[in-house]
């Protein structure tokens, strides 16, 4: 069966959202009474992991609208992000697969960012061994614990107007089947067009160069300092080093102070076959893209704590505080 489901944010730093008048969303919204005077003039959309908050301030006070999606905005044009899921469940297994969908509002149309198949061709193996093998339903069947299992899942990492930023985690277990598959990978996909990112096609190509070297450069380190230290830890992560190997698409857009950055990901194996994750260090991008310059506007300002932020757009501004838990910001008008 298929279905479909919002896109996560992880916690509050890295809360995903967009303001109408430029400025991008946090990780909760609470209520608060409406005050003496009449708030500013202004419109903006609050996305809050798989929901999103349509305020509307005036003279006539604040009203606060939500629905289960998650927007973005590139230019004039907003696209709902969705990740599509299909199950098919056998009595000895299980098959999950995720796909990440971008659609334009008011258009029925798709555009697929990013979809693997590797779920479909281990369900076509394990088929082809058990022939006449229907699906069931676990929710009227007394079904066991599943001794094989395909599965893929994905999450939103960023977004940066046209830019969206993934993680893919796939993890294919079958009971008689040659080995196992556990593997993590991230990337950036244009929503306009579903095309995978480069750095070349993010940035300028003496920048896009820079950057792949320091990237290296930042990994050759890291794995540098594990080979010489003697703890316990690193004795044990020694043994995976060689997994460890540098792919210039493996990465996600971040920003560091409003100034555009990219993290580098780093895939590895585990000496049981585990996937193993490695994020590089931000790395600043020295030759900033025209394409910045919209994105420069909607991002929040953190304090140095990390427990405050502040959106400024139309001469108002949008502060908020998270909470000890970390998960949530109220928001306040001002």
């Amino acid at each position: 069966m298929a279905q479909s489901r919002g896109v996560h944010a992880r916690n509050a730093r890295g809360a995903l959202g967009l303001l109408l008048g430029g400025v991008i969303g946090v990780a909760g919204c609470a209520d608060r009474p409406e005050p003496a005077v009449a708030p500013p003039s202004i419109e903006f959309l609050v996305a809050s992991g798989d929901s999103t908050f349509w305020v509307r301030a005036g003279a006539d006070g604040i009203r606060v609208q939500s629905g289960p999606l998650l927007l973005t905005r590139d230019a004039a044009q907003l696209f709902q992000l969705t990740i599509s899921e299909d199950i098919t469940d056998y009595l000895d297994a299980e098959f999950v697969s995720e796909r990440l969908l971008a659609t334009p509002i008011g258009s029925n149309d798709s555009v697929v960012l990013y979809g693997d198949e590797s779920v479909q061709e281990a369900r076509a193996r394990w088929l082809s061994r058990r022939p006449g093998e229907e699906p069931i339903d676990v929710l009227e069947e007394d079904a066991p614990e599943p001794e094989s299992s395909a599965a893929d899942f994905l999450e939103v990492i960023n977004v940066h107007s046209r830019w969206v930023s993934w993680a893919h985690s796939l993890d294919v277990d079958l009971a008689d089947d040659r080995g196992h598959t556990h593997t993590r990978r991230r990337g950036v996909t244009d929503l306009r067009t579903g095309a995978r990112a480069t750095l070349d096609s993010l940035y300028a190509p003496d920048e896009a160069r820079r950057l792949e070297a320091a990237g290296r450069a930042s990994l050759d380190t890291i794995l540098a300092v594990v080979r010489e230290a003697r703890d316990e830890r690193a004795l044990r992560a020694r043994a995976t080093l060689a997994s460890f190997v540098f792919d210039a698409t493996e990465f996600s857009l971040s920003d560091v102070a409003t100034e555009p950055a990219i993290v580098f990901h780093v895939g590895g194996v585990g000496a049981d076959g585990e996937a193993l994750d490695l994020l590089l260090p931000p790395l600043r991008v020295l030759q900033e893209p025209a394409w910045w310059r919209a994105v420069r506007p909607t991002l929040p300002i953190w304090s140095a704590d990390s427990l405050t932020v502040e959106w400024r757009t139309g001469g108002a501004r949008v502060i908020g505080t998270v909470d000890s838990s970390r998960t949530r910001i109220a928001l306040v008008l001002v």
